[in-house]
């Protein structure tokens, strides 16, 4: 069973980084090849099913984030646009 949580995601938790092992995860490319500014659609070729995986994987892990509303999808561009959303 879930917990729910009621405050916000602490600050203690790198959500760059997590966002970054989920990617890794997702995708099978190395988190240490992995950049904040690469392209997910140009650069690594994640379309936008692959995105909405790792966005609820993220959602899952970190369920004190916000969720994103499909029409937003075509606005997180980069890995850095997806971390800080």
């Amino acid at each position: 069973m879930p917990v729910e949580r009621s405050e916000p995601v602490s600050a203690a938790v790198d959500v760059t980084a997590l966002a970054l092992e989920v990617v890794s995860e997702k995708t099978g490319y190395p988190v240490e090849m992995l950049d904040l500014d690469m392209e997910m659609e140009a650069g690594l070729g994640i379309d936008s099913i692959k995105q909405v995986e790792i966005l609820s994987e993220l959602q899952e892990r970190l369920p004190g984030i916000p969720e994103i509303a499909p029409d937003e999808l075509a606005s997180l561009r980069t890995l850095r646009d997806v971390a800080e959303k």
